[in-house]
């Protein structure tokens, strides 16, 4: 398969041939290729003013099985182009000021686009799956485990049942025997999407198991086969990421769920009050 530079230097030198449309498509793939690598076909078609026909039929004139395999393309691509080391390296040399100042306010920026990206209504939609489920099962990779700790710990002193998903491997498939309609999954898709959410969210969907998606990716195509999104903004692609507006988020959706389930919720609190002043006196 041809990796993603070899692909766009062959759009850039063939640029003049191109028809019309087949140019306007280009043009999009060229100027916006880590966007477009998360994009839908549908929404592609729309940024690039063509038809979803017409971008089929230009993956096959570079020689691709189809828009799928575009996406791995530049998928691949956006992942080459931005390991970790490379994104702190960015974020390193942008100032020489101490960076406690600029990067709380940073986040803070991150905070308030993220209020306004998360309609109050999906928000409540969110938290009350949170509520109305038997079992919720957290997933993320990497550092998208930080939210998923949080919840973990804080889920079940509001009596609500939290179990962490293994990354990857044989075991990563065992817990999904253990679930049923009335559960939840809980999936922190950040930065990338992997093969393995892929799997948990389609195995949700034929299952009929309820699936919340929390993600900062623009147009995942996980969206579509999820029950419930969240988007958040995280900042630049190129740049180092915080976990802080996941967690913030996954605490109070923590706290709203709390409050849908009432005095349900605070009954496992006083319980575990009473063992502590019973058996540590505290």
């Amino acid at each position: 398969m041809e990796n993603g530079n070899d692909l766009f230097i062959r759009m850039s030198l063939d640029l003049p041939n191109y028809s019309p449309a087949y140019q306007k498509l280009a043009r999009t793939l060229l100027s916006n290729p880590h966007e477009c690598a998360l994009s839908t076909i549908n929404t592609l078609a729309r940024k690039a003013g063509v038809s979803e026909a017409t971008i089929i039929k230009f993956t096959k004139y570079l020689g691709l099985e189809g828009y799928s395999q575009l996406r791995k393309v530049l998928q691949g691509h956006l992942r080459n182009q931005l390991f970790t080391s490379q994104r702190v390296e960015h974020t390193l040399h942008k100032t020489s000021e101490p960076f406690l100042a600029e990067f709380f306010l940073k986040q803070k920026e991150y905070f308030e686009a993220t209020v306004q990206k998360i309609p109050p209504s999906q928000f409540l939609t969110a938290s009350k799956l949170l509520a109305e489920a038997d079992h919720i099962y957290l997933y993320g990779e990497g550092a998208a485990r930080t939210p998923c700790h949080a919840m973990e710990f804080w889920l079940p002193r509001f009596s609500m049942h939290a179990f962490l998903l293994p990354e990857t491997g044989s075991r990563f498939l065992e817990p999904l025997l253990h679930t049923s309609k009335k559960d939840l999954i809980v999936a922190f898709v950040l930065r990338k999407q992997t093969y393995e959410m892929e799997v948990l969210l389609n195995y949700a969907k034929e299952e009929e198991i309820q699936t919340l998606l929390i993600t900062d990716l623009s147009n995942s195509i996980l969206e579509l086969i999820s029950n419930c999104t969240l988007r958040i903004e995280r900042g630049p692609i190129e740049e180092f990421h915080s976990m802080a507006v996941p967690v913030a988020l996954a605490d109070a959706l923590v706290l709203e769920a709390a409050r849908i389930k009432g005095n349900q919720a605070l009954s496992t609190s006083r319980k575990l009050e009473e063992l502590r002043k019973k058996y540590f006196h505290v």
